[in-house]
């Protein structure tokens, strides 16, 4: 397994709504304008950053909050805890959980935008 790469974006500056929200939609920007000029130094970035927020969101939805209950099978789970662990593990804050979401949505449009207009498929002609 890879190391996830934390994306500067959320790694530098203030932990501050407005300011992730800016750094985070610039850098979409500059990743837009990258593709044209370094396609694979863009690739690697935007894929890096998906491999982090799909992480990020599998922690999400697996918060122990989220986790059904689990006493109808007979057995106290009262006193029972389940640990999940993995080679590092990735901090969460709140002002990451209201944008990871977005990022994601975004992160895939760039993703997507670079298969459809960098990868074509070859045009097969019949005689």
């Amino acid at each position: 397994m890879s190391k996830l790469t934390t994306p500067k974006w959320i790694e530098e500056g203030p932990l501050d709504l407005e300011y992730k929200s800016y750094k985070f939609l610039q850098r979409v920007k500059e990743l837009e304008g990258l593709i044209q000029t370094n396609l694979m130094e863009a690739l690697w970035e935007i894929d890096d950053t998906l491999d982090y927020l799909y992480r990020y969101d599998a922690i999400k939805q697996t918060d122990n909050d989220l986790v059904p209950e689990m006493g109808f099978i007979g057995f106290p789970m009262d006193d029972l805890e389940m640990v999940f662990t993995t080679e590092e593990d990735m901090d969460t804050n709140d002002i990451v959980d209201m944008l990871y979401e977005e990022a994601i949505d975004k992160f895939e449009e760039l993703h997507e935008a670079v298969s459809y207009t960098h990868l074509t498929l070859p045009t097969i002609y019949s005689v």
